[in-house]
């Protein structure tokens, strides 16, 4: 479930990421990495739009199992670093990762669950163990 708020800038960011994506095929690097059954299987897939990632990495690397100069995903450790400074930015005390965001946003409606209205409440979620932890 993709909340409407934020379709469009997905759509806008897939088709950036489309026009990316064409000048990696003129380059003859528009290649993905797929495991040994599915290149079998699908032997001209690494080179095709729906195999892409949807968050590249903004450079080249080589992969080092074949050898081949390619774009590979966005190193996770990139969100974890903009979120601990967007954190410290807000002056927030509680820890907060990305792994927070889930907990925010499964969080039921206050109907279902009254913690929801709770000052802390994008950093729980309603199980009975708080996600966060006092300092």
């Amino acid at each position: 479930m993709l909340p409407e708020a934020v379709a469009g800038e997905l759509r806008e960011h897939l088709r950036r990421r489309k026009l990316l994506f064409e000048d990696d095929l003129r380059l003859g690097k528009a290649t993905v990495y797929l495991p040994d059954a599915l290149e079998r299987k699908y032997p001209n897939a690494n080179t095709t739009w729906p195999w892409q990632y949807v968050f590249p990495s903004g450079s080249y690397s080589v992969d080092p199992r074949s050898g081949v100069e390619r774009r590979h995903h966005l190193d996770e450790k990139l969100l974890q670093r903009a979120m601990k400074k967007a954190v410290t930015a807000a002056s927030i005390d509680k820890p907060a990762t990305p792994h927070t965001l889930r907990h925010s946003f499964a969080t039921p409606s206050p109907r279902i669950c009254s913690r929801a209205a709770t000052t802390f409440a994008p950093f729980r979620s309603c199980s009975a163990t708080p996600t966060w932890r006092q300092r």
